[in-house]
């Protein structure tokens, strides 16, 4: 095979995003799933990749591997949803004429500003997602438990009842924003984000409410 019978073909991944998935990445399976969504995406040549795409024998085979211990779909599934909760992955819900379906895509900074000018109506970002402008989408964020697993820390039983107790006094956004700034600060301690969110409570909301990413 001569130099010009190569697929000189390439899947653009930003330095960043590259770099901060090889460093939060524990699980095989899981950064695999991230790659071949960025796989599957350029070679569409749209953004988003459809679950149904994912599970399809190729993409179980090179995800699961042969020797997955459990069936391979549980597995890719399970994988999609640790990249979506770690904050790699977004996750679009979307309804068309009663249907729904699930889509993936990298969340690099292009991806979410495709989705944010999407919700502004932005013909091209629905383009470039894979989706008509009339559709119902919904962007998927990981619950508050894999929120803070992401953003502070491993989480105890202790620190899951108290978070249960903190969605019952305050808005979903201030705990968001809290464990944001405490991690910012590097005190990455769930009495730190109560301190916030006390503060917070007294003083009026807080000026800058931060997306997950």
């Amino acid at each position: 095979m001569g130099r010009d019978d190569l697929d000189t073909r390439f899947v653009p991944i930003p330095h960043d995003f590259l770099r901060d998935v090889l460093r939060a990445t524990r699980e095989l399976a899981e950064l695999k799933s991230i790659f071949y969504v960025a796989y599957l995406a350029s070679s569409s040549g749209r953004r988003t990749v459809d679950r149904d795409e994912l599970m399809a024998p190729d993409a179980l085979h090179a995800i699961a591997g042969e020797d997955s211990p459990e069936p391979a779909e549980t597995r890719v599934r399970r994988a999609l949803d640790r990249a979506v909760v770690n904050g790699a992955l977004l996750q679009l819900i979307v309804l068309r004429g009663g249907q729904r379906k699930t889509l993936y895509l990298t969340a690099t900074a292009e991806s979410r500003d495709a989705v944010e000018r999407f919700k502004s109506n932005d013909s091209a970002a629905s383009t470039s997602l894979g989706i008509e402008v009339d559709d119902e989408v919904e962007v998927y964020r990981p619950n508050i438990f894999g929120l803070y697993e992401r953003v502070m820390g491993p989480l105890t039983p202790l620190i899951a009842e108290q978070l249960r107790d903190a969605e019952r006094s305050y808005p979903r956004e201030w705990i968001e924003q809290a464990m944001y700034e405490a991690a910012e600060r590097e005190h990455r301690s769930w009495r730190y984000v109560e301190a916030i969110l006390t503060r917070w409570e007294a003083g009026g909301a807080p000026r800058r409410l931060r997306t997950p990413q």
